[in-house]
């Protein structure tokens, strides 16, 4: 009979546990914007600032940002150059037509930061950002805080 009870609690536990996890299903991709990055005094490439709606953090690892990467890259306009894109699972923080923005305050919705090489289009490095919208790491290795 314990054997039973225990079971049937494992069970609500694992129910429960499940129910609640965050969503992570990708509601809609949307380029922000892009601005072109300036590297001691020279032209470096644009950086896209892209909106993942309403997916959290816990969510991501490197397998899923790399195929969102590529089929934005696969959509991107060819002329313009991606130095970076920075996914953001909210907008709330951007202020709309404003090209200095609060970036303290707009990283703190940052999933990730997505860096290339724009000579040969390769991966380069991840940027992460602490929840109070400072960045913490620069690494070419998969890095995550929840």
């Amino acid at each position: 009979m314990k054997h039973i009870i225990y079971l049937l609690i494992f069970n609500i536990l694992q129910w429960v546990g499940c129910n609640h996890s965050p969503p992570c299903d990708l509601e809609y991709i949307e380029k922000k914007w892009a601005d072109y990055g300036i590297n001691a005094g020279s032209f470096d490439g644009y950086t896209h600032f892209v909106i993942i709606k309403n997916f959290e953090k816990q969510c991501l690892d490197s397998t899923v940002i790399m195929n969102i990467t590529q089929k934005y890259l696969d959509t991107a306009t060819v002329d313009i150059p991606i130095q970076a894109i920075l996914f953001f699972n909210s907008d709330k923080h951007f202020i709309e037509g404003e090209t200095s923005q609060d970036w303290e305050k707009v990283n703190k919705d940052c999933l990730v930061g997505v860096y290339f090489n724009i000579q040969n289009k390769k991966f380069t490095h991840f940027r992460f950002f602490e929840s109070n919208g400072i960045d913490f790491e620069d690494t070419n290795k998969w890095k995550i805080k929840n």
